[in-house]
């Protein structure tokens, strides 16, 4: 009865996002209402999805950040656990399908806020584990907003180890892929470069088919990776099940397309071990964030 729902969103397999109003104060809010009594025939589904809904609402009350979309209210609709968060014009995804390039004031805008959004959650502790240019917001005055955390994890766990699979097929990095389970916040890192190149050129850098497809388009444009490149690649899980081809990569072709700092920034992003993977606070000292940089080559 506090809330008045004026349309759908959208709608996906674990939930429905609203637009509605605040009756007391007429502000508009994005309504966020998981299908927990639509999740399965066995009561443990029911209680697992009601967990999934009490993580989120965990990350979203230790996050306060300008980036990150800020959960308002928490209602009960027949039961039901219903978020109530701050609204975005509409997402990133939304913009990269006009096909209308990006300048590059505009990628290094989209960029820095995202990774000081990013850097804000690793810094408590918490990795996204499915960022996507459709979990990303942008607002009218095109400030920022990473939204739905319902992967998101606090990193505690004794062995490092948490769930596979995460990360949106496309975003997912080699070696979740290749069935690992230890794995950190560096997953975020690589899902960030994918959008970096998104961003770039209106075109998905590892757009596979499926997990098999996913992986060889990988390594066709970065090279099939092997022990002195990626130490402990031979331990992966599923390695030896998939048998990769010797790929030799298209760095080359993928140079041509950028300019040269772009390039270099990517290629941090896009590291095959996670401890090489750029950090957002040394990204956003990269020289393409300079203020003189327009993006010749």
């Amino acid at each position: 009865s506090e809330y008045k729902i004026l349309n759908v969103l959208g709608e996906g397999k674990y939930g429905t996002v609203s637009l509605g109003k605040n009756c007391s104060t007429g502000e508009l809010v994005a309504i966020k209402r998981p299908k927990i009594d639509e999740c399965g025939d066995y009561p443990d589904e029911q209680v697992d999805k009601t967990a999934e809904v009490i993580r989120e609402i965990e990350m979203l009350r230790r996050t306060s950040h300008r980036n990150v979309i800020e959960l308002k209210d928490i209602v009960l609709d027949c039961d039901n656990i219903c978020l109530v968060m701050e609204v975005g014009d509409r997402s990133l995804q939304d913009d990269i399908k006009k096909k209308i390039p990006f300048s590059t004031s505009d990628v290094k805008s989209i960029m820095s806020q995202l990774l000081d959004g990013v850097g804000h959650l690793h810094k408590n502790n918490i990795f996204h584990r499915d960022l996507k240019p459709a979990n990303i917001l942008m607002t009218k005055e095109n400030v920022l907003k990473i939204c739905d955390l319902g992967m998101a994890r606090e990193l505690n766990s004794p062995d490092g180890c948490y769930t596979t699979p995460v990360v949106t097929l496309w975003y997912r990095p080699l070696e979740i892929l290749l069935g690992s389970r230890k794995y950190g916040p560096a997953i975020d890192i690589w899902s960030m470069g994918c959008i970096f190149y998104e961003l770039l050129t209106l075109e998905s850098l590892f757009p596979g088919t499926n997990e098999l497809d996913q992986i060889k388009t990988i390594c066709r444009v970065l090279s099939t990776p092997n022990e002195t490149v990626w130490p402990g690649i031979k331990n992966m899980p599923l390695l030896r099940a998939i048998k990769l081809k010797n790929y030799s990569g298209r760095l080359k072709k993928l140079q041509s397309q950028l300019s040269t700092k772009e390039y270099q920034l990517l290629m941090m992003f896009l590291q095959f071990e996670e401890e090489k993977r750029v950090k957002p606070p040394i990204a956003l000292r990269h020289a393409f964030f300079e203020d003189d940089y327009q993006g010749t080559k």
